[in-house]
């Protein structure tokens, strides 16, 4: 891999200096050289400073420090200087490889020449100073220390930052090497670089190998002390050589092998070459655990209640979750997890939740616990005196206290990045893993259990006569926009609306748990798109979101499925009961408001992004509209004599952000835990707030025959 050497007419041929055009094709020509450098750099800063989630994951990184823990803020410096240097490096190396008309440079080129690649350099310092500014501007009055810590990051990173340029600038007096300018023209090969730049070379070369196949086989498992930022930062300082290289290659031979890379990695994608985004699953020929019909297994269940003869009315809950990232599946386990700590017989009475993307997540955390720990029992009351957290929300919070995040981040810049430029697939390789993977890992070292890892049917080997409520977990069809839902019940008739559920696509298709819940949480670019095989061809789904984020709609087919009120039904053998319904999720004001920070409302390019904002607002207000049809659903139960209820239990955006995505600081849980509050009576008038409803299903399960 040898350049042509320049021939003496080359290196003797001059530009005016004082020419414009020549000064702007020189620093055109150093851009384009660097540009491995710039681009991976560039990315990477906006990742670290334009993402919350990544702001959130640095704020983690402080309470991992404050708490005791400084090992991963030991690695953050050190892959911020890692990747710093390497960008710096190998900028530097492709000058000095490939720029070699030195003598006719202008004044401008050999500005650039000298001043770029240190730029390269600092970059992801001062992009890691940015996000710890950040962090540290959302302060609570019990994080005092934590924001001082991220203050003293910031500065930190800032002195990394100018460390580094002086480095760049005096390390020919340091390291008693030879200056750039008396080297600039003898170093045109790779093989005339000095010896430590090669060991280098190699050295990145088997560090990012070392990391692909670590991350590969342990699904990011390997990586996870790393944290989220440091692999990013890391796979910054290994893509960056591998990158440069292949540049480099297609200079010397004289083809564009960067951009023929990314032509190839295009029509691989457009012809589906390598697609490994199939979902983990078995075909099981002989089923015997297929859905029960929807209101045929109400009916049953009703009369397995061991409390029903307790109630005149048996209340029958139904829960509608929305989507939101770890933050969803934390706040419906909270909810969940504190109603069942205080009242034993809550699981009992909960027959079915309607999840969306986290709060499927969050609603596969409790049901798990159910499975494991609730029974269908009588005589069970609420305790008079309780105090959180109990044994449930213990529970759940330590299964989602994990870091879900380092591992797919890994995944995803390492394993799946790689996947892009293969013609096959290799479905090892697929992110989507590394969060399924996870949960399941978490559930067994916090509950011991393997219900996470074993096929999504078995949770509810004894549906209709224990405690485990049922699952309705909604994804949407890329191909239709149409919902398609994965249950342990069979949604048919005509008031589900033609609803499809997993068992409709393929009655002997087996999933795990872990599986089943990743496929309602497909976001886009952090999750990839799932696909189901289905006879010949595949059929793609993604978030439950992009039809309606808040379960709602599905919670509202399965009341009107239900006939409640209708007297005939109770005549032919189903027990009485009424329908208690609880959301949980954003207050649909904060969904409807005209907040920039919630809705895409810059008004440039209006011709070309009007129709995507709207496309984008329209997500909130779907969600928002099921809402509030659900209230009128309720409403017209209420109008024809049916004690209805429907209790909202909703998270506000106050000082403390609650971010989306799969890593979630300390302070970002408690200030959840803090909105639901202990349980307490409230007046009509007081409005929705979640202490009262809290104390409003307490009052419901507790609403017992008079003896």
């Amino acid at each position: 891999m040898t350049p042509d050497a320049p021939s003496p007419g080359n290196v003797g041929s001059q530009r005016p200096v004082s020419d414009w055009r020549s000064a702007l094709h020189d620093l055109a020509d150093i851009l384009r050289i660097t540009a491995p450098s710039i681009a991976l750099v560039a990315i990477g800063a906006i990742a670290v400073v334009g993402s919350s989630q990544s702001i959130e994951a640095i704020r983690v990184l402080a309470e991992e420090c404050d708490a005791g823990h400084p090992a991963a803020l030991v690695v953050f410096v050190a892959a911020m200087i890692f990747a710093g240097l390497s960008a710096w490096y190998w900028a530097r190396v492709l000058v000095y490889l490939l720029h070699v008309e030195q003598q006719g440079t202008s004044r401008l080129g050999e500005l650039a020449v000298t001043h770029l690649p240190r730029i390269c350099g600092i970059i992801p310092a001062f992009a890691c100073a940015v996000g710890a500014f950040r962090a540290s501007r959302f302060s609570t009055t019990d994080s005092a220390s934590v924001d001082q810590l991220l203050v003293a990051m910031t500065i930190g990173a800032i002195g990394i930052a100018i460390a580094l340029y002086l480095f760049f600038v005096y390390r020919h007096l340091l390291l008693h090497h030879e200056s750039p300018q008396s080297t600039l023209t003898k170093r045109t090969t790779i093989r005339t670089l000095p010896g430590e730049s090669r060991l280098l070379l190699a050295g990145t070369s088997f560090l990012w190998l070392g990391l692909l196949v670590a991350i590969a086989i342990t699904h990011g498992r390997a990586v996870v002390m790393l944290g989220p930022v440091s692999i990013l930062l890391v796979s910054i300082g290994t893509w960056i050589p591998a990158l440069s290289t292949l540049y480099y290659a297609g200079r010397v031979v004289r083809l564009p092998l960067v951009t023929l890379l990314g032509i190839a990695t295009f029509l691989f994608s457009f012809f589906n070459l390598n697609d490994n985004h199939i979902i983990r699953h078995e075909v099981v020929a002989d089923r015997r655990d297929l859905p029960a019909t929807f209101e045929v297994a109400l009916t049953e269940w009703l009369k397995a209640r061991q409390d029903l003869a307790e109630y005149e009315t048996y209340p029958v809950f139904f829960v509608a979750t929305e989507g939101g990232g770890l933050r969803a599946a934390y706040f419906t386990s909270l909810v969940l997890s504190a109603i069942q700590d205080r009242c034993p017989q809550f699981a009992q009475h909960l027959f079915a939740i309607s999840g969306v993307s986290g709060g499927s997540v969050g609603a596969g955390i409790f049901a798990g616990l159910a499975a494991q720990r609730a029974r269908n029992e009588g005589g069970k009351r609420c305790a008079a005196d309780f105090r959180m957290p109990g044994q449930f929300q213990r529970l759940a919070d330590s299964v989602l206290a994990r870091d879900f995040l380092t591992p797919l981040f890994a995944q995803g810049l390492y394993p799946d990045m790689l996947q892009r430029a293969l013609p096959f697939p290799v479905p090892s390789f697929d992110r989507a893993r590394a969060l399924e993977y996870g949960l399941e890992r978490s559930w067994k070292h916090v509950t011991g259990g393997d219900e996470f890892a074993r096929p999504f049917y078995r949770l509810w080997k004894t549906f209709t006569t224990g405690a485990t409520p049922a699952l309705f977990l909604n994804t949407t069809r890329v191909e239709t926009g149409a919902r398609m839902v994965e249950s342990n019940l069979h949604p048919i008739g005509e008031r589900f609306d033609r609803l499809v559920s997993l068992a409709d696509i393929d009655r002997q298709l087996d999933i795990p748990l872990s599986t089943a819940l990743g496929l309602s949480a497909r976001f886009p670019i952090v999750t990839p798109v799932g696909g189901i095989p289905f006879r010949d061809s595949v059929f793609r789904y993604a978030d439950g979101g992009y039809f309606d984020d808040s379960g709602a709609t599905t919670l509202i087919e399965m009341l009107a499925s239900l006939y409640v009120g209708d007297s005939s039904l109770t005549a032919a053998g189903r027990p009485a009961f009424v329908p208690v319904v609880i959301r949980i999720g954003f207050s649909v004001k904060d969904r409807m408001s005209s907040d920039p920070t919630r809705k895409f409302t810059s008004s440039g390019l209006n011709e070309v992004l009007s129709p995507v904002r709207t496309l984008l607002n329209t997500r909130d207000a779907h969600a928002a509209t099921a809402v509030e049809q659900l209230h009128t659903t309720i409403a017209a139960l209420v109008d024809r004599g049916v004690d209805a209820r429907l209790i909202e239990f909703q998270l506000t955006q106050d000082n403390v952000p609650l971010v989306l995505g799969w890593l979630m600081a300390t302070r970002a849980r408690a200030e959840m835990t803090k909105q639901l509050g202990p349980a307490r009576k409230c007046s009509s008038t007081t409005g929705v707030e979640n202490d009262c409803s809290y104390q409003d299903v307490v009052d419901w399960l507790e609403r017992r025959k008079v003896k």
